[in-house]
């Protein structure tokens, strides 16, 4: 039997583009600065130049974090797959507020099969993590 797997998406686009040129006037020598965001090029300054690329830096991090989140989740799939152990997400909302804080997952066995127990909503990164010692711990018990 297959093990079950719930799966958030995530939907955010990434999308760059600039281009930037340093000229000077043919007639004054003085010199311009454009750049292109993806609407055209336009005249614009240092700081506005900064601010622009600061902007891309932070997408660009973004991007960094989806590809590490997709590696969680495909690697958490891959080992639920192997083990044949299924995931089940509960929403901890009605915890005890110490409680909630405090509950990362924890692994349970039903029916002679074995559950990876997770926090709905928990960060990929962290719960692939978590879900490996979980089960290096139950394997070696």
């Amino acid at each position: 039997m297959a093990a079950t797997h719930s799966t958030g998406t995530a939907v955010r686009p990434v999308d760059l583009a600039l281009q930037v040129e340093i000229g000077a006037d043919a007639d004054t020598g003085s010199p311009w600065l454009i750049a292109d965001t993806g609407a055209g090029y336009e005249e614009t300054t240092p700081g506005k130049l900064r601010a622009h690329v600061q902007q891309m830096r932070r997408q660009l991090e973004d991007a960094e974090r989806l590809a590490d989140q997709y590696e969680a989740i495909a690697g958490l799939r891959t080992l639920l797959d192997e083990r044949d152990i299924e995931l089940t997400e509960i929403d901890v909302a009605d915890f005890p507020p110490r409680m909630r804080d405090g509950f990362i997952g924890w692994t349970a066995l039903v029916s002679g099969r074995r559950h990876l127990v997770f926090p709905l909503g928990q960060d990929p990164v962290l719960r692939l993590s978590i879900a490996r010692k979980l089960v290096a711990r139950g394997e070696s018990a």
